[in-house]
């Protein structure tokens, strides 16, 4: 069983985030890198806001823009985005129906149980390799600090969600020649054969799960898979991230 490690001083900004929140479900992101035996060590959070659109007591989504400013961080400090927290007010900290239908894989799922009279209690999941259901995972804390973290400058590019880069062997970004979102996903494709039913159905649309970016905009915004594209142009890939504790638990976690 892998486990996701957390300094003191991560967990209790996940904690706050919880109960400042309460009674609404908090979100984010966890930032860190992994060893050599899988463990996630997570050096820094970034919280998020909860962009649902209905009861945000019993949900949460987070926006694009939130998810793209995430794995930039991660880039520019030579780290991984790691996973999401997020809270469940008055709730156990058990993934729900509705958890499991946009959870992505890779991605450590953080939730914190919150009560009106604080945190109750943590668990960690992540989504199981062959089969649809949530398996626990080891949940400890750390006293390695943020210095691991490293800084570069980002290059024009690619970036390629967590969850997908399983595909990809493990690259981050991808960077071809293309005058178009279209050519440059059909360069990634021919790249990373592996990645293409996952990014694209058998009409070859672009997964409904799947959103682009042309830096911060939805290119439907422009004209779609067809948006010309500039020499230094960067294309982001944003999974849909949602979940919450309106539907209870049930046979999906194990």
């Amino acid at each position: 069983m892998t486990a996701l490690f957390l300094t003191p001083e991560t967990y209790d900004l996940v904690a706050a985030e919880a109960r400042r929140s309460y009674p609404e479900e908090c979100c984010g992101f966890l930032i860190g890198l992994l060893d050599e035996r899988t463990d996630r060590h997570v050096f820094h959070v970034l919280p998020a806001a909860n962009a649902a659109e209905g009861d945000r007591k019993k949900t949460f989504a987070i926006q694009a823009s939130d998810y793209i400013r995430a794995e930039r961080f991660a880039l520019a400090h030579s780290a991984t985005l790691l996973g999401i927290y997020h809270s469940h007010p008055s709730f156990p900290a058990i993934p729900s129906l509705r958890d499991l239908a946009a959870a992505q894989p890779e991605f450590s799922y953080l939730i914190v149980s919150c009560f009106p009279d604080g945190i109750d209690h943590a668990r960690s999941w992540r989504l199981h390799d062959t089969r649809p259901t949530f398996i626990p995972e080891m949940l400890r804390l750390s006293q390695t600090e943020n210095s691991k973290l490293k800084t570069e400058t980002p290059m024009p590019r690619l970036l390629i969600p967590t969850p997908l880069r399983t595909y990809t062997g493990g690259a981050a970004t991808f960077e071809g020649p293309a005058e178009s979102v279209h050519d440059l996903l059909v360069s990634l494709t021919e790249a990373h054969p592996h990645l293409r039913s996952h990014l694209l159905d058998e009409a070859g649309q672009v997964r409904s799960f799947l959103r682009i970016y042309l830096e911060d905009t939805d290119i439907d915004e422009f004209e779609g898979t067809r948006t010309r594209l500039a020499p230094d142009a960067e294309v982001v890939l944003v999974p849909a991230i949602a979940g919450g504790t309106e539907i209870q638990a049930g046979p999906w976690v194990r």
